[in-house]
């Protein structure tokens, strides 16, 4: 799963350590919101709120840099 979510943001620039701990916080919301009635697999599941919550964080740190 780590390897998968770091892929997509290897060309980020931002500390990687600032990745991680946004990401940990993805990964929080995905295990208090899973769902284990639906047909998905909580690596998926997981996988996907992780990455949402970084595309946030660097929307909202886009916005306040004025780029």
């Amino acid at each position: 799963m780590l390897h998968r979510v770091s892929s997509r943001f290897k060309n980020v620039e931002y500390d990687k350590k600032d990745l991680v701990s946004v990401g940990i916080v993805g990964l929080m919301k995905a295990i208090l919101n899973f769902d284990t009635s639906k047909k998905v697999e909580f690596s998926t599941f997981a996988v996907s709120c992780i990455d949402n919550e970084i595309l946030m964080f660097l929307r909202k740190n886009k916005k306040r840099k004025g780029e």
